[in-house]
């Protein structure tokens, strides 16, 4: 895929996503992007696959990505180790746009996991498919709405809509920034600051900070730390 603006609408504008592996048991991973992608407002076609159920969640499943007709925009890939690769190779020969995979257990789990690792990316060569992962917790945009994730964190009842964006290596630190941030607001010779404050970690560019911000959030925090203790 060469042309970025399909990429782009592919991973945060796909109007029809697979999920590959779903599960109707709400008490398993597997079962959450479906139930984020409905809770945070998705309007566009969730295509559960499952080769043992005929509908999950209120939609209709697939034995496999070849019984779905039409365009897949995206696929998510819920399977573990090899199932997870047969699954990307099914998404290249089938044609989908972008695939992610959730499973981690690859090249960060010895020779054996490298080995499969190294199947992924001859699968990408060959097909030409995207593939977000493995070991990804999803792809998440606000506008338009489409949570593709598995991270628990967004079971939150909303989802903030705003000008910021976040690329982490750690879904865990995505899931602190919605569980435990504080936003605060500061205003510095006229101009408001967004910040966020979590625990020890303060999210702001000092390098950048206009004169007086950085004293201003020293004091601040020094604040709120005096009367909690």
């Amino acid at each position: 895929m060469k042309d970025p603006n399909t990429l782009f609408a592919a991973l945060f504008e796909p109007k029809r996503i697979a999920l590959i592996g779903a599960s109707a048991d709400e008490t398993k991973t597997t079962s959450r992007p479906q139930r984020f992608l409905r809770k945070h407002g998705f309007k566009g076609e969730i295509l559960p696959v499952n080769p043992s159920r005929t509908e999950i969640l209120g939609d209709k499943a697939y034995k496999d990505v070849n019984a779905i007709s039409g365009d897949i925009d995206h696929a998510y890939i819920l399977l573990n180790g090899k199932g997870a690769v047969e699954a990307l190779a099914a998404c290249g020969k089938r044609g989908v746009k972008v695939a992610s995979i959730l499973a981690g257990g690859f090249a960060d789990a010895g020779a054996a996991g490298a080995s499969l690792q190294d199947d992924l990316a001859r699968i990408v060569r060959e097909t030409g498919i995207r593939l977000v992962g493995p070991n990804s917790i999803g792809t998440v945009s606000t506008d338009p709405p489409m949570a593709l994730t598995a991270n628990a964190a967004f079971a939150v009842d909303k989802l903030r809509t705003g000008t910021w964006g976040l690329v982490s290596q750690s879904g865990s630190l995505i899931g602190a920034l919605l569980t435990l941030a504080v936003f605060q607001t500061l205003t510095v010779n006229g101009a408001q600051y967004a910040l966020i404050i979590m625990g020890a970690l303060l999210l702001v560019n000092v390098l950048t900070a206009p004169e007086g911000l950085v004293l201003q959030l020293f004091q601040m925090i020094f604040k709120t730390r005096r009367r909690k203790g």
